[in-house]
């Protein structure tokens, strides 16, 4: 530990070595090293996946290309517009360029990477300027979380109209609650239990319950467990597995 490792990294190299020091530094070093190159390309990976996701689906139904889109955000256009033309164009790039050439609109649309949690006026006025239906686009936003992305793809796959459901997310002007919050309610006072509150969930709000719940509980380092007796690792898979039978 003198050497600047920590207490894990020096009993799990010693254990590896069997207790032979200079294997164990070999050891520890090589360990931290490998570590490194995987972690920056499981960063660089996950950064494109959730990219992926963020600039939606083409009107063919394919994933908006990331190396195209960053190749037109090169060329000085907004993300946004890159992320629409493609959608339009089905990836093709020089059609993509040629249709924020023909369409300047393009250029006002937000970026496709940042979070968005409300529907503002200013979004529904960006995706209505594309040529959707007022109304048709502030169902989608609402129905979609604020997600001009997803909300675009899903109204060019419809013919431009939202459907009927979309609409019951947009707020009653009479209430603050949403519809969905209002089951949540219902269910909370008839004494429902967290995992029949779960039972109606789709697979991605499963996911994302998972992700919040329990991941930032899960150690970061992988090895971390090695450091663990047999009866304290039992425990803690145990533990994991209930919370996940509450959620699945």
């Amino acid at each position: 530990m003198e050497m600047g490792f920590t207490a894990m990294e020096a009993r799990l190299g010693l254990r590896a070595s069997s207790g032979n020091i200079d294997m164990a530094l070999s050891h520890i070093m090589q360990q931290k090293e490998e570590k490194k190159k995987r972690l920056e390309t499981e960063k660089a990976e996950n950064e494109m996946k959730r990219l992926e996701k963020r600039l939606g689906k083409t009107a063919n139904g394919d994933n908006v290309n990331v190396t195209f889109f960053k190749m037109i955000v090169s060329m000085g256009f907004s993300k946004g517009a890159a992320a629409a033309a493609l959608r339009q164009t089905n990836n093709d790039i020089s059609n993509a360029l040629q249709a924020i050439s023909d369409n300047p609109e393009l250029l006002n649309l937000p970026d496709p990477d940042i979070d968005r949690t409300e529907v503002t006026d200013e979004l529904i006025r960006q995706v209505v300027a594309l040529g959707f239906d007022e109304n048709s686009v502030r169902a989608a936003l609402h129905h979609f979380h604020a997600d001009p992305t997803r909300a675009i793809e899903q109204l060019m796959q419809y013919g431009g109209l939202a459907l009927p459901e979309w609409y019951q997310s947009i707020p009653q002007s009479s209430s603050n609650s949403s519809p969905s919050n209002s089951a949540s309610n219902s269910s909370m006072s008839s004494g429902a239990s967290p995992a029949d509150s779960n039972e109606g969930m789709s697979n991605e709000e499963r996911a994302k319950l998972i992700e919040e719940e329990i991941m930032p509980d899960i150690p970061q380092e992988e090895e971390e467990h090695l450091d663990l007796e047999l009866d304290d690792e039992t425990a803690v898979l145990e533990e994991y597995k209930a919370r996940l039978a509450s959620i699945l």
